[in-house]
């Protein structure tokens, strides 16, 4: 009875925690708005197939550069295609690149930096000067370079938009790892004898992880960005698949029909807004001095 006690009494300030971050994420107007934005564009990613209102790929000669009707509320394209499906189901790729990519970086990243700020030395310093090589380049000529490599798909995308967010996410946990690794208590774990991999992962990375996590909103957009980017300029998801980057591209080609570019164009801007928002509030939440 006592030892049950003690578990329940164990849990629930975990469990308060968590609810805490939570509700201080939301209690903003930049949690509330961007989540609540990341969320709508998440469900219309995942239920794309069962909600556009025509089909994203087909081709309709008859209804070739149609102005935004009732029927067709954002317009066709250059080959009859309805852009509002072609938006809807091109969320669903664009959040794809974003999330894949975002965890890779992240957990690539975080790994490098983990170990680079641990073990120092030479170790730190090689990885450190890596880092920094691939710094030197603009990330989306970074990403251009990748592409070339691998060659344009969907695949290499993300591969691309994943790489070049490692260094970002790596000298994050670095620099979290070389303050922590001063402090009393990871010396105490350290006295005690327990082993490398323990004391990584259950003492260091949780309480290292805070800054990666806020960042991870942020390299979002950021990745969405570079996707966009990417397939603007046909390197990235290729047709007929569509992405709203290629998207805008099709569209700038055919300015004068300005429905083309415009909505895809206002949904990369909303997204990569909401991104930012959602980022901003989790920093936020997560700031001591605030909460």
């Amino acid at each position: 009875m006592t030892e049950t006690m003690f578990q329940a009494s164990v849990r629930m300030p975990v469990r308060a925690a968590r609810t805490s971050l939570l509700s201080r994420v939301l209690a903003s107007w930049q949690g509330r708005i961007g989540g609540g934005i990341v969320t709508f564009f998440t469900l219309m990613a995942v239920f794309a197939p069962w909600i556009t209102p025509h089909s994203p790929t087909e081709v309709d000669f008859m209804s070739v550069m149609v102005v935004p009707t009732l029927e067709h509320p954002f317009g066709t394209d250059e080959v009859g295609r309805d852009i509002l499906s072609r938006v809807i189901l091109g969320a669903r790729t664009s959040l794809l690149v974003v999330v894949a990519a975002t965890l890779i970086s992240s957990v690539a990243g975080a790994a490098i930096g983990l170990v680079a700020g641990w073990v120092g030395g030479w170790v730190d310093t090689l990885v450190m000067r890596v880092m920094d090589a691939m710094l030197a380049f603009p990330l989306i000529v970074l990403a251009l370079a990748i592409i070339a490599v691998l060659g344009p798909s969907l695949t290499n995308a993300i591969i691309a938009i994943g790489i070049v967010k490692i260094p970002h996410f790596a000298r994050l946990m670095r620099g979290e790892v070389l303050t922590l690794r001063t402090l009393d208590y990871i010396k105490a774990v350290e006295t005690m004898g327990l082993g490398l991999p323990r004391i990584l992962l259950r003492h260091v990375l949780p309480n290292a992880a805070g800054p990666v996590l806020v960042y991870m909103s942020i390299a979002a957009s950021l990745a969405l960005m570079t996707e966009a980017s990417l397939s603007f300029l046909g390197l990235g998801i290729q047709p007929p698949t569509p992405s709203w980057g290629g998207m805008v591209s099709v569209g700038m080609q055919n300015w004068h029909f300005w429905w083309m570019s415009f909505y895809p164009g206002l949904a990369i801007f909303i997204t990569v807004l909401a991104f930012n928002l959602l980022g901003d509030a989790i920093r936020d939440a997560m700031d001591r001095r605030l909460s």
